[in-house]
């Protein structure tokens, strides 16, 4: 039966409910006839409510939520981001994967303040409009891969039922500057960036900023304490460039089940459109299977370009 407990045993739809352990294993799989891993982490929470239908919900967290646990306090001195990255993946029992690039800037110095690793990597890749992922032990932290081919396409009402897409004007980041200051040479170090690879067109014609200069230009500068030479002022200016793009498209698309569809990839979205069609990024994926609709996937997306 649907929903039953036996609070005999704490049994409730074959699971034994007095075994689960927080931090026990968890591994997800999708797809038949050869099921795929779409998750693997731990358990972090178990909820459970009793009523006429009975449902138990265990939430499973990535490798990602053992980085949120404590603070530290530390300093890194004469490493590159990726660098720091990597004595942070190995404390905590992971190793940094491959990436599309390495951060190529060596800091002097910079301090871990009371932070966890969590929240202090997630503000070095927003300086270098970096991602982080995990995919069961490695760590990824480098540049975004949106742009990058296509591993699938897919189109609107042929297995896509829905495809949500909205467009906005970009109001900040058509031309960039960043300012330090040079401690030898005591003198300000300038570097300005109002162009990027053509991947940020994501096959399209124009740009998000290309788009937007219709209504107005949106030129931002902002000064920063840890440059202290050409190379990373331009490193940052760049990267602030390219990330202030990714509000331009976001959209959500449903279709059938499918659990090679991750975050990380791209899609080519096909059947919306001359303008709106093309190269799409997956920010998010929600598997999801019901007795009513059997088995979907939910993308988030998000594109630079049109």
């Amino acid at each position: 039966e649907l929903g039953s407990v036996d609070y005999a045993d704490a049994s409730f739809q074959g699971v034994d409910l007095t075994t689960l352990r927080i931090g026990d294993p968890l591994v997800v799989a999708f797809g038949d006839p050869e099921p795929q891993v779409i998750f693997e982490g731990e358990i972090g929470a178990i909820e459970a409510t009793f009523a006429r239908e009975s449902t138990v919900e265990i939430r499973g967290f990535d490798a990602l939520f053992k980085l949120q646990f404590g603070t530290a306090q530390r300093v890194f001195e004469g490493v590159t981001d990726t660098q720091m990255a990597t004595q942070i993946a190995e404390l905590n029992g992971l190793e940094l994967g491959p990436a599309e690039g390495s951060s190529q800037v060596t800091y002097p110095y910079v301090i871990q303040p009371d932070q966890s690793d969590y929240a202090f990597l997630s503000a070095r890749a927003a300086r270098m409009s970096y991602e982080i992922q995990v995919s069961g032990k490695q760590l990824y932290f480098g540049p975004t891969r949106a742009g990058l081919g296509a591993i699938m396409t897919v189109t609107f009402n042929e297995g896509v039922p829905r495809v949500t897409v909205r467009l906005k004007a970009v109001k900040q980041g058509s031309s960039v500057q960043r300012v330090g200051w040079d401690p030898r040479e005591k003198q300000m170090i300038v570097a300005d960036a109002n162009t990027g690879s053509s991947s940020l067109r994501m096959g399209g014609s124009e740009t998000g900023y290309e788009l937007s200069a219709a209504i107005a230009t949106s030129s931002v500068a902002a000064s920063d304490p840890e440059i202290s030479d050409p190379e990373g002022a331009r490193a940052l200016a760049e990267a602030a460039y390219e990330g202030d793009l990714d509000d331009f498209i976001e959209a959500t698309l449903l279709m059938l089940g499918d659990p090679k569809v991750k975050p990380g990839i791209n899609i080519d979205v096909q059947g919306i459109g001359p303008r709106l069609s093309g190269l799409y990024y997956v920010t998010a994926a929600k598997h999801v299977y019901t007795m009513q609709e059997s088995y979907t996937t939910e993308l988030t997306l998000r594109r630079t370009g049109v």
